[in-house]
């Protein structure tokens, strides 16, 4: 998830459903895989003089971090595996977060958050988590855990079918929750429990 995603309408859809979720199945643990990728931070133009973001804005609009805070409001707790993803990297870095989520002996729902979802059928970029990466998310859950997973629009007609199978696929074979809202409709959330 790229630093400018951070808390959009879509954040609204996603964070909504967590919260939700966690509340119905009174689970307190959210664990957030962002897949963050940095921005560099922009400029701003004050007729012909360029000068940059005073840093406390941009940090204050650009952190996911600051998702903790819900938790609080929420009375559940929200971690960010904040570990930076660099696609070059892309294995060690499911690695360590499946390690991370193992080593949690607390029933929780993990979010997988990469900009815009799982692979499309052309390929994995650097903004899509691949089909097998999920099954590996899958596999470090604890019985009763969910996956979650942030869904971005594509461009094909049926894109909503075709990454709730990879999901569904990914996943076993669970079953699979499709969750989405009129406010934010280019995307969707997957969710199913382990």
């Amino acid at each position: 998830m790229k630093d400018s995603y951070y808390a959009d309408k879509r954040d609204l859809v996603k964070w909504g459903a967590l919260v939700h979720l966690a509340c119905r199945h009174r689970i307190k643990k959210i664990v957030q895989v962002g897949f963050l990728r940095s921005d560099s931070q922009a400029s701003l133009s004050f007729g012909s003089e360029e000068v940059e973001f005073p840093t406390p804005v941009w940090k204050h609009f650009r952190s996911p971090q600051h998702i903790e805070e819900l938790g609080r409001l929420s009375d559940v707790e929200i971690d960010l595996f904040d570990t930076v993803f660099e696609p070059v990297q892309r294995q060690a870095y499911v690695e360590n977060a499946c390690s991370y989520l193992r080593k949690l002996n607390v029933g929780k729902i993990v979010l997988l958050d990469p900009d815009t979802g799982i692979e499309p059928d052309s390929g994995c970029k650097s903004e899509h988590i691949s089909e097998r990466e999920v099954s590996l998310f899958w596999q470090a859950l604890a019985p009763g855990d969910w996956l979650v997973i942030y869904q971005h629009k594509s461009r094909q007609p049926d894109w909503s079918e075709r990454r709730h199978a990879k999901f569904r696929s990914a996943c076993n074979s669970a079953k699979v929750v499709t969750i989405k809202s009129k406010i934010a409709a280019d995307v969707v959330l997957f969710a199913a429990r382990r």
